[in-house]
């Protein structure tokens, strides 16, 4: 008889190794990190960087309050402890110490008792309007390439 399977056991959900879709998650624009039932960072993508000054590797096992210290305050207005009052999504725009201007969203995860296991956050900045096109603004030279030169 095969073993049943639980929620845990995503490699067939998402067909990838843990290592390769971390590697993936990494590399995405938006930071995403995770903190657990402690306000302790589980997780943090590279994108973490660029909006606090902390490589993935600094931030990862540091609490919360190490954050948002007086002398520290990577960030302006912090929604982690009303996400765990509240036990509800919430949504902030918020200012980093760097001046990067972001938009977080924190989506409470709850274990089988109804208390929150993680709240995974992903927040957004600005940074790439200067850095990527716009689909809309090449779109016509990506599928008329040939439009607008002309033969000799």
């Amino acid at each position: 008889m095969a073993a049943k399977k639980t929620t845990t056991d995503k490699t067939d959900h998402f067909g990838l190794d843990f290592a390769t879709f971390a590697r993936i998650i990494d590399e995405l624009h938006d930071e995403i990190i995770v903190y657990d039932n402690n306000y302790k960072v589980v997780y943090a993508n590279k994108a973490c960087q660029r909006h606090y000054g902390y490589t993935q590797q600094e931030m990862i096992g540091k609490n919360f309050s190490f954050f948002v210290a007086e002398n520290n305050r990577c960030w302006d207005v912090s929604i982690l402890p009303t996400v765990y009052k509240l036990k509800k999504a919430l949504k902030q725009e918020q200012k980093t110490h760097l001046g990067a201007d972001i938009f977080t969203i924190a989506t409470p995860i709850f274990d089988e008792n109804g208390e929150i296991e993680f709240v995974p956050m992903n927040v957004h900045d600005d940074y790439h309007k200067g850095s990527i096109k716009r689909f809309t603004d090449i779109k016509d030279a990506v599928e008329n390439p040939r439009r607008g030169s002309r033969k000799a």
